[in-house]
Formats: C-alpha cells, structure tokens, sequence
C-alpha cells in the first residue's frame, strides 16, 4: 500500500452515504440505531422496525437475508436486505445493516415492457397476415394465429436454420407447389434478400408468401428470417373474374362490326382493329383533345366532309353530350359518327375525362334505304301517271261504249271498235306497270279466299273466246275429275290474272292450231298443307321460243326476240309479273318449248281444299233474275260527284242509258250541299277533287247521317282511277261502300249501283 494514501475524511465518506438511493440503517446487537443515512431519515423512517425479528436473527446465527416489503405509507414496493457482521476478535455478529431499497419503478419498467410485449403479440395474432419469425438466439419459432391457420401443428419441430430436409417433411402436406416454398426459403437463405412466391394449400387456398432476412442485434449472426403470408383467393378470383369479363369485352370490342376508340386524359388509347381499317395511321396523330387544325390534313385524306367530323369533335367537348352525324369516305362508304365525353373519378379521387367515338358503316344501309326510296318514288310517280292517264282513258273507252249503242255506219263501227280495243290495250299496259310497280315496292298483297275452281276456268275461258274464234283457233280446256266440283283457298283473281297473262299470249304468239288449257294434281314436297299442287299448263301450236329467248322470257321489260314488240305489241312485263305473282301465292312457273313448235307454260300453287267452300260469284241465272225485276224509276235521283267535264258526260250517258234520273255537281262541297238539301237513292263520288276531295266529303256525310237520325244511311260508291288495294281501303276506311275504277266499265257500274240500291 502507498504510504502517502491518506483515507477521505469521515465527513465525505458520510457525504456519499447520504447520496446513496438506498435507505441504510446500522444497528448494534440490541437492534439500536447506530447510523441511518438521509434516504432512510427522509423516505422510510421506521420501515426497519418491520423487520426486527429477522433482523435478530441474522445477529444470532451470522446470516444475510432478502425480504420484499409493501410500504402502505409509500406506496412502494420495497426490497429489505439484512446482513450481519461479525467481530473478527471475538467472531461474533456485532452489528446488522438493513439496506431498503424501493424496486417501485424497476418494477413499473418491467410491467411496462411486458405490457410492450403483450400488445406487439397482440397486434400481430390480429393481422389477417400470417407471419412466421426464426431468429438466432431465440428459444423458439414466432407464428401468429393467421400462420396457425394456415400450417396448424407449425411448432413441431421448426427450428432456426433447420435441414430443409426436415421442413419439406411438414410442409409438403400441406402445400400442393411445396417445392416452390423450399425454393423461396432457399432463395432467402442464400441471398438474405427478400424474395415473393405464389402458393396454393391443399385446402384450395391461394397464398402470396414473401420472405426477408432482417437484422435483431441478438445471437450470433444477429439475423432473423420474417415470412409473411396473405390469404389472396377472394382477390385472385375477382382478379380472374375481371379479366375474364375483360377478355370478354376485348373480344367483343375487336369482333364488333363497329369501330371504337376510347382517348382518356392521361393519353390512355383503346381501339378495336376496325378503327385502323377506317383510318389507317391514326395512332401518329390522335390525342386526348388535340387541337382540331392539327388532325384536319390526316383526316382529310378520308373524308369528303371533313369539317363535319371536326365540328362534331367540338360540340362534344364543349357540351359533354352525345352528339352524332353522318360522314362519307371518299371510297364511297357511309359510317355513322358518334361521340361522347364523360368523366369518371379513379380510386386516388382524380377526375378523369374520356373520350368515347364510335363508327358503324351503313353504307349497305344507305344503299338499301335510297334504293327503297327511289323505288317508292318511282311507285308513287306510276300511280300518279296511272291516275293521270286513266282520266282521259275513261272518256276514250266511256264514249266509244256510247257510240257503239247508237246507230252507226259499218265503216264507223269498225273503226268506233278499233278506238275501243285500243283503249282496252292501253289499259292492259297501265294496270300491267301498275302491278309491276306494287310488287317492286311490296305492297302486293296474296289473299286466301275459298273459290270455285271450274268457275274461275270458265271465266278465262269465256273471256279468251272471242280473241281465239277471231284467229280461228280452237280453245280448249281439260280439267282433272278431281277438280271438276273443287273449292280451294287462295286468290282467285291472282290466278285468273296468270292464266289470262298465259291464254292471251298463247293466242296472240298462235297463227294455226289451237291453244289447251289443262288442270291437273301434282306432288309437291315444299307444299305444307299436304304435299300436292295444283297444276295449270296453257299449250299452243306457235311460233314457239329459242333458247336464249328462254333465258331472259320471266325478266321485266323484255321479250323472247328483238321483234316481238314491234310485231306483236305489249309491254314484256306480262311474264314478269306472273312470275312474281305465282312467287308470292307459293309455288312456281316455267316453260317448255321449242322455237317453231309450239311452247307449254305453266305454274303451281299450293294444293289447299276449302273446308266450308262459298262461291265466289253469284250464279249467272240469280244475275238475270235480279236485272230483270230491277226498275230505276223506284228510286231516287243518283248525285254523280265528278270535276272532269268530260267523264261527267260519260257517266251521265250510262246512267241515262241505264233508266237512271241523276244530279251532277263538281267538287265534294257542292255533294255535302246536295246530299243536305235533296233526297238521293245513292251518290257516286270521285275521289280526286277541287276545293274538297270526295274522301272528306264523304267523312262530312257520314257525321251530318249521325246528327238526323231519321235519315238512312246514304251508298256512296268510289270513282277513282287510282286502282290499287291501298286505295280501295282508304275510300272503305273514309265511310264508302264500295270501289269502281277508272276507265269505267259501263257492265260493272251498273251492276254495282243495282247491287247497292237493292241492299239499301
């Protein structure tokens, strides 16, 4: 020892005992205070009294000891360690030193780190993520419940770095892809990166696994590995679901007949492979709202009207609205042009604008629709020359009927009967181009009525005869037994068209022989009520027809030679029309012939027996018993309703021919006076009139009957030379009873007004 040490002062050694935290009480053998520092003065006066006995204790036997302590004064946790120290002379324990030390906030820093503790384990078991820890150092393995809920049992046997051998064992039955897992630990393992994999447990479900190395400041390497693993199934089946409903779109969007682009604010660009067929390029130049005289020049180069798809850009993205125009390419196409701009909100909040510009071709469409157009037009534009030719054709064939009652030289009666057959023809051509022009437009309408089959031949039969006996050729007709008594539904008056069409050629294309008529059952497999047609054949001895006349014999405006018109006259829309006619009613046409030995045309129609047959016709011999009991002068004067001054005449002449007293008057208001102010048996009204046409004078008629009850119920018979079905409704619809057209035929108007006059 240094001789020059000197010992610190008994004031300093006192001085540091003072500053000690502890409390320290000397006592002697009768447990009198011998010494207290200030702790023990100042904090836990009397504390030591607690311990007494223990402290009496170690005297006797030499002993120290540790007691905890509540202080009820403090409120402390207090730790009291008693030590005794022996003489060394005597070697017995002279004095004890109690040290009491308060352990309140060692204990408060420990409950505050397992409080820590308790609420990290608790963060971590309520995460849906598992997570699984292996640090160096540590006891065991870390796993949350979520990772229990994927690996139950996970504590068996798991060890820091443990064999891989020794984790395929447990994970290989619960993995499906358990190579992938080693993979990924193996991966992390050897680069202590972080690394991510895809699994799937054998229970269905899809984990995304990641796994890193970190650093913990513990063991030797100070490193631990954290795997975390998310239950991603849900999200991997929207996932497949919307990509599944967006292939379906992407199909949908490039299979479409449409072509779209869609242009959002971020220049996000979609279109279908159709667009590019439109505007090949277009990708170098559209933007999101990308100044118009930019993409003027390249859209230029397609189309004829440029400035209206540019105009049509503009007002969508001032109005925000749907706008739409129709564009024409210089290639000829026409497309539908439309456009819309909307805005949406993304997930983040931000608003996004987009563009919406769609192009359907209606080239084929627009084609269809002016050919439909031009064919109404030109339907329109034949009824209204029809109407303006029947007109003066009414006078023409009116007058000639009139002549041919009055006495006339041979010489004016031949050429009286020219102008009347001549009339006839001409009106054969006008209801020829007539009917053409409905069935182009499809306004032609088949009916199915029950009809007498031997009647409607005899008709045909009986109208030809006078034609054939002035060629001097024989007209026959054969009809099946079957067919001898036979009612059938279909149009009688189509067919009876047909076969005048058929009869009237064979007689005019017949200089020698004769011309058969023939009407027999078929089998027919495309006919739905039974399998059979019925078959009409005309055969003649003429002139017959070459086989490149036969190719074109059924088409409109032609005829089999470049010489038939001008030798034998017509329109060559007879064939035409009858091909259209037996089309529409089912069945089919032909012709057989051979040139300068006769031909053989003939159609079918279905083969349909009428259930509850009715005669289409009343029987000639009812006819001559009604004109022969009809006297006109029981009757009421007739009002004629009629603006033309010259079928005014004709008119008057047949109905004065015919015993009939009769009022004219020129426009339907003057008729609305009349009808008013005079009793008449029945008003004979045009319908195409000055001031008011006979369709609202009728109307006027029909409300003024409803106000005077008394008054029956006045027949009005149309006049109109407009002959077509639609007509003949509208003047049924306005309130008329019936229809005749002109020209008029002087037989049928008689016929019609006797009709009328005997049901009134």
């Amino acid at each position: 020892m240094n001789s020059s040490y000197q010992p610190p002062p008994v004031e300093l050694l006192f001085s540091i005992l003072d500053a000690v935290p502890a409390g320290l009480y000397l006592l002697d053998k009768e447990l009198n205070i011998v010494y207290a520092n200030k702790t023990a003065k100042e904090q836990h006066s009397g504390t030591f009294r607690a311990f007494d006995d223990a402290a009496a204790h170690s005297l006797r036997n030499g002993l120290t000891c540790k007691q905890e302590y509540y202080d009820p004064v403090l409120k402390h946790r207090l730790e009291i360690k008693i030590e005794a120290f022996c003489n060394p002379k005597t070697g017995e324990a002279d004095y004890v030193l109690e040290t009491i030390t308060d352990t309140e906030d060692i204990h408060s820093s420990e409950q505050k780190q397992n409080f820590q503790i308790q609420m990290i384990h608790a963060i971590l078991n309520s995460t849906v993520d598992g997570i699984f820890a292996l640090a160096d150092g540590a006891d065991a393995p870390f796993a949350n419940n979520a990772y229990e809920s994927f690996f139950p049992n996970w504590r068996t046997g798991l060890r820091y770095n443990q064999p891989m051998e020794e984790v395929e064992a447990f994970y290989s039955a619960l993995l499906t892809d358990w190579q992938d897992f080693l993979e990924l630990v193996g991966r992390v393992r050897e680069t202590r990166q972080m690394h991510r994999a895809e699994l799937h447990h054998t229970d269905g479900r899809i984990i995304d696994m990641i796994g890193k190395v970190v650093k913990t400041g513990y063991g030797e390497t100070g490193e631990a590995e954290i795997y975390t693993l998310r239950d991603v199934t849900e999200q991997r089946r929207r996932e497949r679901d919307i990509q599944f409903q967006r292939d379906i779109l992407t199909t949908v969007f490039d299979k479409s007949t449409d072509a779209f682009l869609v242009i959002t604010n971020g220049e996000n660009i979609l279109s279908n492979n159709r667009y590019s067929r439109f505007f090949p390029g277009w990708e170098e130049i559209v933007r999101f709202k990308q100044p118009l005289e930019t993409i003027r020049d390249f859209y230029d180069r397609f189309l004829e009207d440029v400035d209206q798809k540019l105009e049509l850009i503009s007002r969508v993205r001032n109005t925000k609205q749907q706008q739409q125009c129709v564009l024409r390419f210089r290639d000829g196409r026409v497309v539908n042009f439309t456009g819309i701009l909307v805005q949406t909100k993304t997930e983040s909040g931000e608003i996004c604008e987009s563009e919406f510009w769609t192009l359907q071709d209606i080239t084929e469409q627009t084609k269809r629709i002016n050919a439909e157009q031009a064919t109404l037009a030109k339907s329109a534009f034949l009824a209204h020359m029809s109407h303006e030719i029947r007109t003066p054709l009414n006078g023409i064939i009116g007058f000639s009927d009139l002549l041919l009652n009055t006495e006339l030289s041979l010489q004016q009666q031949e050429y009286v009967a020219l102008l009347r057959a001549s009339g006839d023809y001409l009106l054969s051509i006008i209801n020829d181009i007539l009917d053409f022009s409905k069935i182009e437009a499809g306004k032609l309408d088949i009916e199915k009525t029950d009809f007498n089959l031997p009647q409607l031949l005899r008709t045909v039969i009986e109208m030809m005869k006078p034609k054939a006996n002035e060629k001097c050729l024989k007209l026959e007709c054969f009809v099946a037994d079957e067919f001898s008594e036979m009612f059938l539904i279909g149009d009688p008056v189509r067919i009876r068209q047909v076969l005048l069409n058929f009869v009237n050629n064979a007689v005019k294309f017949t200089g020698i022989g004769g011309v058969t008529v023939r009407v027999e059952k078929r089998e027919d497999p495309k006919n739905e009520h039974g399998g059979d047609a019925v078959l009409f054949s005309v055969q003649d001895s003429g002139i017959g027809i070459s086989e490149e006349g036969k190719k074109k014999l059924f088409s409109s405006f032609s005829q089999a030679e470049a010489g038939t018109t001008r030798k034998y006259g017509g329109t060559g829309l007879g064939l035409a029309i009858s091909k259209q006619l037996v089309t529409l009613m089912g069945g089919a046409i032909g012709v057989e012939s051979t040139e300068n030995a006769g031909s053989t045309f003939w159609f079918t129609i279905p083969f349909i027996p009428s259930v509850n047959p009715v005669a289409g016709e009343v029987p000639a011999e009812l006819t001559s018993l009604i004109v022969a009991d009809f006297r006109p002068e029981k009757f009421a004067p007739l009002l004629v309703a009629e603006d033309n001054r010259v079928n005014q005449i004709v008119i008057g002449e047949i109905l004065k021919l015919s015993g009939f007293q009769y009022d004219i008057v020129g426009n339907g208001k003057l008729a609305v006076e009349a009808v008013m102010n005079k009793k008449y048996s029945l008003v004979l009204m045009d319908c195409q009139m000055p001031e008011m046409d006979g369709y609202t004078a009728t109307g006027q008629i029909r409300e003024w009957e409803q106000h005077h009850p008394p008054v029956k119920r006045l027949p009005i018979i149309a006049l109109t030379a407009n002959a077509t079905k639609q007509d003949e409704e509208h003047c049924l619809i306005s309130g008329m009873n019936a229809f005749c057209s002109k020209p008029v035929n002087a037989e049928q108007l008689i016929k019609t007004v006797k009709k009328w006059l005997l049901k009134k």
